[in-house]
């Protein structure tokens, strides 16, 4: 898997305009304006993926530093991944035009961003994220449909000082057909982070899917 770069994982997604075509130059505007005006939220949608109940019990009784740690998970479509660009560049004040949108964000995709949060220290407990190997989505209503990425891209992040060792994990940005999304049962579906040490989960619900789908 080629890594990511940090920029290209702080410009995590679109939920503007879904369609057989490439955007257009006043789409690929629209969504550059937004995101210089702070307003990516318009585009996105987030949950957080957790492990399940049972392991996270586990790995509470056990002790010590266990792979239970949580991902914070940014799901949009094109638009928002430019606007996300363009907002990055805005915080540090670079500029960012049309002309620094790559060809390949103008063909409709839906984007999945991983995040893995920093260690949590609990009583005798320091929950660390897993590191990511597969990101794929499911429907809620029939959990054997499954959507594969096109496409998926990691980056190793590391935390230092902590209990006197180095914890390493990774980010992750997944591209999915647009298409196979669209075609999972209407409702429900979840993104599932495939780690380690299991799989961690959460749900886009049906109002935010169909926000993230609608066209402006």
């Amino acid at each position: 898997m080629r890594r990511l770069t940090l920029v290209s994982l702080a410009g995590v997604t679109m939920g503007a305009v879904v369609s057989a075509q490439s955007l257009s130059p006043a789409d690929v505007q629209s969504a550059i304006s937004l995101g210089r005006r702070g307003k990516t939220a318009e585009l996105t949608t987030h949950c957080l993926a957790e492990a399940g109940f049972r392991q996270s019990m586990k790995g509470a009784i056990a002790g010590g530093i266990q792979p239970i740690g949580s991902f914070d998970v940014t799901v949009s479509l094109n638009a928002g991944r430019i606007a996300s660009l363009a907002a990055s560049a805005a915080r540090v004040y670079k500029p960012f035009t049309p002309a620094d949108v790559p060809d390949a964000l103008k063909a409709p995709a839906m984007f999945i961003a991983v995040i893995p949060q920093g260690p949590r220290q609990f009583e005798d407990v320091v929950a660390v994220a897993s590191p990511i190997d597969h990101i794929v989505l499911k429907s809620k209503a029939k959990a054997d449909l499954v959507v594969q990425p096109e496409h998926l891209d990691t980056e190793p992040v590391e935390w230092t000082n902590l209990a006197g060792v180095t914890v390493r994990a990774n980010r992750g940005l997944a591209r999915f057909p647009v298409g196979a999304v669209r075609e999972l049962p209407v409702g429900d579906f979840v993104v599932t982070v495939i780690t380690h040490a299991g799989e961690r989960q959460c749900t886009i619900g049906a109002k935010d899917r169909a926000r993230l789908f609608a066209v402006h």
